[in-house]
Parts: structure tokens; C-alpha cells; sequence
């Protein structure tokens, strides 16, 4: 069998990126089945992310979509000339003999030039047709969320696509530049802002004269408040099946709300944490391979730092503008300790911190403090069916 050699070129992965992003701008109605297809590519276990329709979903909703649609025109008679299903044919068969980095450069380029106007109609029309019965919870799903809430779930979920949200009051500039400070700390006296643990209570249950704990946020209206790399790396909690069948799940997050009190923990993946610690932190978090567990490095490496809990402290501010988008923005910074860190002239905030065990498969957790009534605000879009009211302490 003679093997297919191709000549890996900046400007074959332009012209192949061209095809995928033509196909998509402009398309007319998806073709049918495309969600249940869309829906299987979530479920697949595949752990490594390495098939070519893994490879563009993991860039979003848009981008695989325009390999879909490519593949769809490539093996059907109608839909497309013969010209151009050849042109479509002959994309797909270079981009599954390119080498994995080079399908990820060409999945890339898709999502960094599908117009963010398209990139939303696709996710709207993806969503419409999804079979209106797949958004109903069955009372066994209920009943499922229940007796599972705070249980980790598969992490293999749609990505985020741009949500526009109403345009706000801008909040406060932060200090300019950022500091690659030592913040972090494994002493048990250095307690996170949020020192609670994740026991839902049911809506009806509310009670706004104490301390309640909210839990199953939304996860499409969470992609509204993170930056797509926040976002795809909160973990997804399994709530149950629909009556059809379907896996519903939630983002991993809860909020902690109480009188005079407004604070969010999101839970990270495992894979994201030694990424998420350097940007945030300035922490070097490493995994020994022999062992399988977590440690930091200080002194220049020469020191390994380990322990059951490690608690991360002084994230940098310029985090806040990268990490969350306005309405989340508003809600840290116009909280008090964001402030405090403004008024002394420091570069980081004690109001974000990070925790996480040694064990390199468990989640870590962002714990994040929010000003009360924006907070609130946030609370209420995240989980609509507790409909909180803030009590402002007098």
C-alpha cells in the first residue's frame, strides 16, 4: 500500500484552514443528525484528545463544525458541485494524514478566523437543533442530581463558544504590570477566602439570614462570565440522564452566600493546575512522574515543597482582566480585598487564592471573593433557581 506523503508547509495549513472556514461562513441549514453527532464527539473517551474531530472540537462549537460540515459536503451527491466535493475530499484525506501538532496549528487558525458573528450563529443553530425534549429533567434526573451533587464527573464537555453580554460600568483600572512573587504557602494557618464545604441546599430551603451554599451552575450561562481558556478547564459535574437519553451535566462551581458574605469556588481540572498556578501565582507546580503526586519548586528548583493541602495566595491582578469577563470582572474587583491590594500598591490580591492536595488526579479549586450586591448578581444568573437576595448588613 503506497503511504501518502505531504509536505507540511505554512501555507498548506493556511489553504486547509481556508477550506474549513469558507464552509462554515455563510452555511445555510445544518444538515440533520448534526447534534446528536456534535453530542456523541462529547461522550467519546478518548483521553489523549487526539482523533482529528476531537482535535477542532476542542477549540470550540464553530471550529468543529466547519470540519463537520467539510465532512458532511465530502460524502454526499448532493449539497455541493462535484467540484467542490472533491476539493472537500481531498482536504480531509491531507488533514488525517498530517501529523497530530499539524492538525492542532490548522484546528487553530479555523477558530482564530471564523468571524465571532458566525461563531455565535453556529452555536445558536446547534443548539436549535437539538431536539426540544433533550432540555426537560426527568424526576429520575432529579432525583440523580441529588444524591450525586459534589461528585466528580467526566470533564469532556462543549467548549465555549463568545456569549455578547449588555455592555456594564467599567470597574476599576487595576495597578499596572505584574510581580512573579513567591505568594504561594502550604502552612495550614493560610486559610482561602472561602472556608466552606460544598453541601447544597434545595431552593426551597433557602434561607437569606444565613449561610447557604449554592450548587449545578449553568453551564452556558457561565460561559458568559469566563474567558474561553477559564472556562474550559472548570470540570463538569454529572447531573443525570434526560428522558431521551442524553448526559446533562453542570460546571463544577458553587457560591457561598450569606449576609455580608459573597464568595465562589470553581473547581479546575486536574491537567490545568500547573498551568493555571504559574500564570496566576507565579508557582512552579510540577507532578513526580514516579509517584504520581504534586510539588512546588522553590530556590530555583533546588527546594521540592509537597503536602496533603497547599494553598496558593496573591494572584496577580492582571488576571482579573484576562480571566474574567466584565460582569465577573466588576464583581472582584469592587470587592474589598481587591482594594485593599490597590491601596498599598501591591500587584497581587489575597482575594483569589488557589487550593489543591498533592494527588495529580484530583481537581484543584479557584476560590474567588465577590463585592455583595454584583456578586449577588452574578449568584442569581449562575443559579436561577435559588433567586437570592442579599441582606446588607447595617
Amino acid at each position: 500500500m503506497t503511504s501518502l506523503s505531504i509536505s507540511v508547509t505554512d501555507e498548506t495549513l493556511s489553504q486547509l484552514a481556508a477550506v474549513c472556514v469558507n464552509r462554515v461562513v455563510g452555511h445555510g441549514k445544518l444538515p440533520s443528525g448534526t447534534w446528536d453527532v456534535w453530542e456523541r464527539t462529547q461522550n467519546v473517551q478518548d483521553d489523549n484528545n487526539i482523533s482529528l474531530t476531537r482535535i477542532f472540537q476542542a477549540k470550540g462549537a464553530a471550529t468543529w463544525l466547519a470540519l463537520h460540515l467539510v465532512q458532511f459536503s465530502a460524502g454526499v451527491k448532493r449539497d455541493t458541485s462535484d467540484n467542490r466535493k472533491l476539493e472537500y475530499q481531498r482536504t480531509l484525506s491531507t488533514l488525517k494524514h498530517l501529523p497530530i501538532e499539524s492538525q492542532k496549528r490548522v484546528a487553530q487558525r479555523v477558530a482564530e478566523t471564523i468571524p465571532e458573528s458566525v461563531k455565535g450563529t453556529c452555536v445558536q443553530k446547534l443548539r436549535a437543533s437539538k431536539k426540544p425534549r433533550a432540555a426537560k429533567k426527568s424526576r429520575a434526573a432529579k432525583k440523580s442530581r441529588a444524591a450525586n451533587a459534589g461528585s466528580n464527573a467526566t470533564d469532556a464537555m462543549p467548549q465555549h463558544e463568545e456569549i455578547q453580554q449588555p455592555t456594564r460600568d467599567e470597574p476599576p483600572a487595576p495597578t499596572a504590570g505584574s510581580s512573579s512573587s513567591n505568594p504561594q504557602s502550604n502552612d495550614a494557618s493560610a486559610q482561602p477566602p472561602i472556608p466552606f464545604e460544598p453541601v447544597p441546599i434545595e431552593p426551597s430551603a433557602l434561607n437569606v439570614t444565613q449561610e447557604n451554599v449554592f450548587v449545578d451552575a449553568d453551564l452556558t450561562v457561565a460561559s458568559s462570565f469566563f474567558s474561553d481558556e477559564l472556562y474550559n478547564v472548570i470540570g463538569r459535574n454529572l447531573e443525570g440522564n434526560g428522558r431521551d437519553g442524553t448526559t446533562v451535566y453542570h460546571a463544577a462551581m458553587r457560591m457561598a452566600m450569606s449576609p455580608g458574605r459573597c464568595e465562589m469556588a470553581l473547581e479546575i481540572i486536574p491537567d490545568a493546575v500547573p498551568s493555571l498556578a504559574e500564570k496566576w501565582f507565579g508557582a512552579e507546580v510540577k507532578i513526580d512522574l514516579k509517584t504520581g503526586r504534586r510539588y512546588m519548586t522553590t530556590n530555583s528548583g533546588r527546594l521540592k515543597v509537597s503536602g496533603p493541602r497547599i494553598i496558593l495566595c496573591g494572584c496577580r491582578h492582571a488576571i482579573c482582566e484576562t480571566a474574567f469577563k466584565k460582569d465577573m470582572q466588576r464583581a472582584v474587583m469592587f470587592d474589598p480585598s481587591y482594594w485593599d491590594s490597590l491601596c498599598q500598591g501591591r500587584r497581587e490580591t489575597d482575594g483569589i487564592t488557589m487550593e489543591f492536595s498533592d494527588d495529580a488526579q484530583e481537581r484543584a479549586t479557584i476560590h474567588v471573593s465577590l463585592e455583595l450586591l454584583f456578586g449577588t448578581d452574578v449568584a442569581n444568573r449562575l443559579f436561577p433557581q435559588y433567586r437570592y437576595e442579599q441582606i446588607i448588613p447595617s
